[in-house]
């Protein structure tokens, strides 16, 4: 029958399933010595130490995460990274202020983007106004009609530039609100919430 340091580490490689295998053994065996050194042999008192599994698994992976991150080479990241970023760290700690800034990028996205889709939608239902007439009236209204097609067409190009320049924007944002994320996380770890055990994944 496996002791209650066993089943502790058990546990906790199995939620830490995500993680590469080395630094998975390399967390696991430092906390089974942690667990060691520190004569903790009693299930409740390790919780009550280092958490449950699934928690401190969360915040293993969240450190790992930043970590890797911080390897890269000081650019913007790809929209689903930052997004998997942000995911992985509130997971891993479900701070009012983390959640605040989640909640805050959430609906700035939202009201962005309903607010271009509303303009879009308008515009292109304008596009396609001036095209029609521009094309049925070419023969009555000559210039006239030429040049509301022409204007039809115009707005139509331009509306074709747009969804790169959304995508920019929004790719912005989420870039913005991991860094925010992160320094916060990074501060409520340090300052907060400080480690008992020393480990930062």
């Amino acid at each position: 029958m496996p002791t209650d340091q066993e089943q502790y580490i058990t546990e906790l490689k199995y939620y830490l399933k995500t993680m590469p295998q080395k630094e998975r053994d390399d967390a696991t065996t430092y906390y089974m010595e942690y667990l060691k050194d520190g004569d903790l042999v009693n299930y409740k008192d390790i919780v009550e130490n280092l958490g449950t599994p699934r928690q401190l698994a969360r915040q293993i992976t969240a450190n790992y995460t930043i970590s890797e991150d911080e390897k890269q080479p000081k650019k913007e990241g790809s929209v689903n990274h930052n997004v998997k970023l942000i995911v992985t760290i509130l997971a891993a700690i479900a701070s009012p202020a983390l959640l605040g800034i989640a909640g805050f990028i959430l609906l700035m996205l939202f009201i962005f983007v309903f607010t271009v889709g509303a303009l879009l939608f308008a515009a292109l239902f304008a596009a396609g106004l001036f095209i029609w007439l521009g094309v049925t009236t070419i023969f009555s209204k000559g210039i006239i009609a030429l040049s509301i097609l022409g204007l039809g067409l115009l707005i139509l190009g331009v509306l074709l530039m747009i969804p790169p320049i959304v995508y920019f924007v929004v790719r912005f944002i989420i870039q913005i609100g991991a860094n925010w994320i992160k320094k916060i996380y990074r501060y409520s770890q340090a300052k907060l919430n400080p480690r008992k055990d020393g480990y930062h994944g």
